[in-house]
This record gives structure tokens, sequence and C-alpha cells, in this order.
């Protein structure tokens, strides 16, 4: 009347023993398999694939709804031969680019990427793979908590008797098909329709170009809990979240917004952040928002979709920004002004500061606007080509830096400084 659960390690098979069915329960499950054997049929076996599980971060609280989901998954020991492949694959095509200038021009994040970088990465590659064909290799466990992936032990996957850990779907598959059918195909792209950009501000008709600028906004989903150590230190027990709030995307070669939507998160808001998002409760209330509501899932399809066409993003500090929203942007379609307007070993400039000083406009407001934002990132972009153009782009950076350092990086400053560009 236990619960079994036999894992494939190898060729052994180890048992992991839980608590006891109810007796009705174990006895119908017994007779069930003594019947079928009874009249000839087989019996299959499974494998545990993965688990599902709900991270209670609340386990003191009456409400039990605050927490997270976690992903426990099996890795088939061919999956890390296909990844090795799709990134010699992906290497292969970045070399072709560099070849040709286009990254440099374009600035993405592997514009100071030579060919040799690129080389030695595909022979590092192909050096791997020529390991794994001489090694016997076997599933991996892999843990996705939040944008997190780590590596993992099956026990990890199986430990439901912790009290803040809920079980939400176990997977199993039959362990008796054919060796070959015992993967899954790697594909860095989904089908989505096009017709998932459709927004108040675009129409499936509309097109865009391959250039966009991004911005986000978010509001906060869970605060941080930390205490005060003996040493007077801070110790953080547990992160602050945050949750997509809005989202805002320009064409950079027209100027017009594709898309300027507010996104309801999956978890309950606990600060709206409106001092610095702009974001009031009323934004994202279903009955009464003014703007155009989006869900989590919709708004991560929407940059999904860019990726996969190809967009190129341009922002001022864009990891963070993909980070929160939780999607992987390849470093060849990332445009950062945060990182083009930077020095080595200097601090990061803002972007309030770049605007005022470079493009000469007002940007003081302490409230974030995406839209507003993201716009100014396209600005900077441009002018950074324009100085890059006309050969004065290492100087005025310099300029950028100290007259930074002079006024201590207040924006107010500028003004009375007399610092401007055209």
């Amino acid at each position: 009347g236990n619960i079994i659960t036999r894992q494939l390690r190898g060729k052994t098979w180890e048992e992991f023993h839980g608590e006891g069915l109810p007796d009705s329960i174990s006895d119908v499950l017994r007779k069930e398999t003594l019947n079928e054997r009874d009249e000839g049929k087989n019996i299959a076996r499974y494998r545990l694939e993965a688990t599902l599980t709900f991270i209670n971060c609340e386990e003191d609280a009456a409400d039990k709804r605050g927490g997270h989901h976690c992903l426990h998954i099996r890795v088939p020991a061919s999956h890390k031969r296909q990844t090795l492949l799709n990134q010699l694959e992906i290497t292969k095509k970045h070399l072709e680019s560099v070849s040709s200038k286009s990254q440099r021009e374009l600035c993405t994040l592997l514009r100071d990427l030579s060919s040799d970088d690129l080389n030695k990465r595909i022979e590092t590659i192909e050096q791997r793979l020529h390991q794994l064909d001489n090694e016997q290799g076997s599933d991996e466990w892999v843990l996705f908590n939040g944008p997190n992936v780590s590596s993992t032990v099956v026990e990890d996957a199986l430990a439901f008797h912790v009290s803040f850990k809920e079980p939400c779907i176990i997977t199993y598959r039959q362990v008796d098909e054919p060796e070959e059918n015992d993967c899954f195909p790697l594909s860095s792209k989904i089908d989505i329709p096009c017709s998932i950009m459709n927004s108040p501000l675009h129409s499936e008709s509309d097109d865009f170009s391959d250039l966009v600028a991004f911005d986000a906004e978010f509001v906060q989903v869970q605060f941080e809990d930390s205490i005060l150590t003996a040493s007077g230190s801070k110790m953080v027990l547990r992160e602050g979240r945050n949750a997509l709030g809005r989202m805002s995307l320009i064409d950079c070669r027209t100027g017009r917004t594709i898309v300027d939507d507010h996104v309801l998160p999956r978890e309950s808001v606990v600060d709206y952040l409106t001092r610095f998002s702009g974001i009031k409760p009323s934004d994202l209330n279903p009955q009464i928002s003014p703007h155009h509501l989006i869900s989590s899932k919709t708004a991560y399809l929407k940059m999904r979709y860019l990726v996969d066409r190809g967009c190129i993003f341009v922002g001022h500090g864009l990891s963070q920004d993909f980070l929160t929203v939780n999607i992987f942007v390849p470093p060849s379609q990332i445009i950062d002004t945060s990182d083009i307007f930077s020095l080595e070993r200097r601090r990061l400039i803002s972007l309030r500061f770049l605007v005022n000083y470079l493009l000469g406009k007002d940007m003081q407001q302490e409230v974030h606007d995406s839209v507003e934002d993201s716009l100014a990132a396209c600005q900077l972009y441009l002018k950074a080509l324009e100085l890059k153009r006309n050969g004065t782009f290492e100087n005025v950076l310099l300029e950028i830096y100290d007259c930074g350092q002079r006024i201590d990086w207040k924006v107010g400053e500028l003004k009375s400084d007399g610092r401007s560009v055209s």
C-alpha cells in the first residue's frame, strides 16, 4: 500500500518510498494489476520525467497564495549534444555577420567580438562535441526557478515532505518505447501567429522594421524580507520580486509606436511603484482601466514573436528588463545604449543624463514613461551612429564623463554648466 517511485539510473532501477495509500485504494490497484496479468496484458513501466511544484513563500501566513512555481525536469543526454550543435550553428552565423561588419555598424552587444574570438568559440564547441561522442552520457535533472536555471538531482524533484513545497503536476513517460523516441525535439522558435501583435496602435496589416526600441515598467509582487545582523549588516532572507506592468515598443526607423500595453500580473501586486513606474492601481484594473490591458502570457508571446522574427532591440539597461520579462534575447539582437555610452571600469550613465546632455531635452521627471524612455533610447542610438560617422564619438564620451564628475551627475546642473552637444 505504499507509494513507490522507481527511478532508472543508467541500467539500474532505484526505489523511493513515500507515504502509504489508504487500504481501499491499494486493494483496488492491486486487484486491477492482478487481473491484467491474468488476462495476458502487458504491464507498462513509467519513468519520472518532470515535476511542477508550488513553493509557498508565506508558510506561516493565513493566506497561502503567496509564492511561485518551479519546475524539475529530466534532460536527456542527447539534449546536450543538440544544444552544442545549435550553438555551433549560431556562432558560425555570427562569424559571417562580423566578417561583413554588420554587427559593428549596428552596435549590438557583439560589436567588439573579433573573428578570432568566434573561431576560438567554434573550436571549443567542436572539441566538446568530440568528447561527447567518446563518452556515454547520462540524463540530467535541471531546476527552473523563475529566471534561474541550475543543475539538480532527482531527490530534490521528489522532496515533497517539506512543508513549503506542494506538487501540482507530476509527469511520467513510458520507458518500454523504442530508445530513439526517448528524447524531445529542440527548437529555438515556436509558432506564434502575427496577430499576437494586434492592438489599438497596431493591426495585423501594419508592418514595422526589424529595429525596435523597447522599454518596460514594473510593479512589485513580493516585498524583500531582510534583517540586520549583529554586525549591523543587512541579511536578505527573501528577495523582492517585480512583474511586468507596462511595455512599449517603437519602430526606430519611423518613430511610430507599435505597442503600448499595460500588463496584468498573474500574482497580486503589493506595490505599484507609482513614484517610479507611473502605474496606478486603476491602470491594471480590468473593469476601469483606460489602457489596453493584456495578460503576462500575451506580453511574453509578443516579445517572443519579435525575437523569433529577428528584430533588434534598442534600449537602455535592457538586461534587467529582459530578466523580469523572463525572456532570453540573443546578444546579436540587443543594442543597449547604457553599454554604448560607457567606458571600462567607469560607472554607467543614466538615460536622463544622456538625453539632457546629448539631445538637449528636458528629461528631469522622476516618474518613468516607457514610451518616452524607449523613444529616448532610440534617439540616443541614432546620435551614437552620427557621432561615430563623424569620428567624434570617443571625444564626446570623455566629455560626458568629465562633465558628470564635475557636477556630481546631477541632471539639474547641466543647464548651468552650459553643456550640450548638437
